[in-house]
């Protein structure tokens, strides 16, 4: 059979639906889905979800909140699913309202605001953390009634009050310039009083606060004088790197001789002698008349330094300028004398501790060098285990070939073995130097040594001097046969040093009679001391002196004594133990 077409009713095509209504069951389906997914992502406990480097986290039904992952989240713990709601765009961090300066001081009410996301441990929400609780102080605020009052102690001339009433004031208030120069002029009147009376700890609190007055207000030579101030007070406290650092901000705000001379006794503090030759030298061109003192101390840095020829030409200097000065004639006499025997010598750096000075053309130095050498090393191991203080940094030590040269050159008596005065200074007395005469002479010195850097210098010679011969371990039956004499004679137990008498060098004393005397009672006493208190109370002694305490006030403030009982209780200790009560 042929088709002709497709007439035939039976091969008709089926009626079409118009084209708007193809789409209604799809788009039904769709609603269906949408609705379900809402439903479920409102009823479920939705882990967090990280997309695009954000966090989604619920927050009480206001909706979600974005929240920035840091980077270093691994990636085993981010959740990779497709997001099931809806992300929302992140909102602004609430600014907490600035505080207004009220008339009574009062802690402003701390805003509400969002405390940072927890970091992401978990797949799940983690429990929002309440805002922290503020555990400082409270900001200060401008209160009238405190600048009133500390405006009335400026007129009345209560610095001290004043000073901390206007600095808090010029802190809060910025802005007032005339407040600021109150306050400024406040402290540094405060601070004068203070260092005069040797307050040096509350001086540097008041140094502190006055540095942080607003700034703007003064010129940098104000600004560089606040600076001095504090590293003045820190000087005085032996916080020497404190001082180093603060003076030099100073010095770049003033151009004062005092600044450079406080910069330059911090360094040489600190034994930083070239640091401190060019702070010097700088005190020096901006002053028009220096003291005696600051002759004598760079003449003492460039020798420590062995710069011997710059120390003669100094020392030439100084005796010109002052002619009458015993102190410096004789320094000068001793400096040209060191020119003269030291020049020649030869220096051996033995690392890591010591710098060793011999004369290389006597053949008698030479022999001795490697036992002197092992001396010292071994009262560095002795002397310092003791006392639980190793010096780090190197010691100079000159061996002189006769004791006339050693006299000379040191300005010692007659009657002295060694001399430590920022070097260790040795004689030899050829053949008949012995092994353990010269072994002794060592400690001795190394003990001064430690002694020194213990107390910052200012250690009493009888305690300095007791604590060597102690160390040295002596044989002490002359020195006591001498204590038995002095003290079971009435008149002579008169003639018998104090210990206020005994607080400067021994070298001072030239008759060797009154030396020995000095020697066995400075040996006493701190055997005395040390049987009483023990060693860890003499070395807090010691530091308590470094911190600035004189030697009086350090014995009353360790020991509980003072001068006249320590005196009175040692005297009937030695009288018990010869026999004499």
């Amino acid at each position: 059979m042929e088709f002709d077409g497709y007439d035939d009713p039976a091969y008709a095509d089926p009626p079409q639906p118009p084209p708007s209504q193809k789409n209604l069951p799809w788009l039904a389906v769709g609603a269906v889905g949408v609705v379900l997914l809402l439903v479920l992502a409102l009823s479920s406990d939705e882990p967090e979800i990280v997309v695009g480097g954000t966090r989604v986290q619920a927050q009480d039904g206001e909706g979600p909140e974005i929240v920035l992952v840091p980077a270093s989240i691994p990636p085993e713990l981010r959740v990779t699913r497709p997001p099931r709601v809806r992300i929302s765009s992140p909102r602004p961090p609430t600014r907490p309202p600035t505080p207004q300066p009220t008339r009574l001081a009062r802690l402003p009410a701390s805003p509400r605001s969002r405390s940072p996301a927890p970091p992401l441990v978990t797949g799940r929400v983690a429990p929002r953390s309440p805002p922290p609780v503020p555990t400082g102080p409270p900001t200060p605020c401008a209160d009238e009634t405190r600048r009133s009052a500390g405006m009335a102690a400026y007129q009345a001339g209560n610095w001290r009050l004043a000073h901390e009433l206007l600095c808090r004031e010029s802190v809060c208030d910025p802005g007032d310039r005339d407040l600021a120069i109150c306050a400024c002029n406040a402290s540094m009147r405060a601070f004068s009083d203070l260092v005069a009376a040797k307050r040096f700890a509350d001086a540097l609190r008041v140094a502190n606060a006055a540095v942080k007055l607003p700034s703007r207000h003064f010129s940098n030579d104000v600004r560089g004088l606040l600076l001095y101030n504090q590293g003045l007070a820190c000087l005085e406290l032996s916080m020497y790197d404190h001082a180093v650092r603060i003076v030099r901000e100073a010095k770049k705000l003033r151009n004062d001789p005092n600044v450079c001379q406080v910069l330059g006794i911090a360094l040489r503090k600190l034994e930083r002698w070239v640091e401190s030759i060019r702070e010097q030298e700088c005190y020096f061109a901006l002053n028009r008349r220096p003291d005696p003192i600051d002759y004598y101390w760079m003449i003492r840095s460039l020798d420590r330094a062995g710069q011997l020829q710059q120390a003669a030409v100094w020392a030439d200097r100084a005796v010109a300028v002052y002619p009458g000065d015993q102190q410096l004639r004789k320094e000068w006499e001793q400096c040209r004398n060191r020119l003269a025997i030291e020049g020649g010598m030869q220096k051996k750096l033995v690392a890591p501790r010591f710098e060793l000075s011999f004369d290389r053309r006597i053949p008698a130095q030479q022999a001795w060098q490697g036992k002197i050498l092992k001396m010292l090393f071994d009262a560095y191991l002795k002397v310092s285990g003791t006392f639980d203080f190793y010096y780090d940094k190197t010691i100079q030590v000159v061996v002189y070939p006769t004791e006339g040269a050693y006299r000379s050159a040191s300005g010692a008596p007659t009657w002295s073995g060694g001399q430590y005065d920022g070097k260790i200074r040795i004689p030899l007395k050829g053949t008949a130097t012995s092994d353990e005469e010269l072994g002794s002479v060592v400690v001795h010195e190394f003990t001064h040594l430690v002694v020194d850097k213990l107390s910052n210098g200012v250690c009493p010679a009888w305690l300095n001097e007791g604590l060597a011969q102690i160390e040295e371990r002596r044989d002490m039956t002359a020195a006591s046969e001498l204590m038995k004499r002095y003290l079971a004679d009435e008149t002579l137990r008169r003639h018998m040093f104090g210990l206020a008498q005994m607080e400067r060098s021994f070298s001072e004393i030239p008759d060797k009679d009154q030396a020995n005397l000095a020697y066995a009672e400075a040996y006493f006493v701190t055997k005395f001391v040390l049987g009483r208190w023990g060693g860890p109370r003499v070395r807090k002694l010691l530091e308590t002196m470094a911190a600035g305490k004189k030697p009086p006030e350090a014995v009353a403030a360790t020991l509980g004594v003072d001068y006249g009982a320590l005196q009175t209780a040692w005297l009937q200790h030695e009288a018990r133990g010869l026999g004499l009560e």
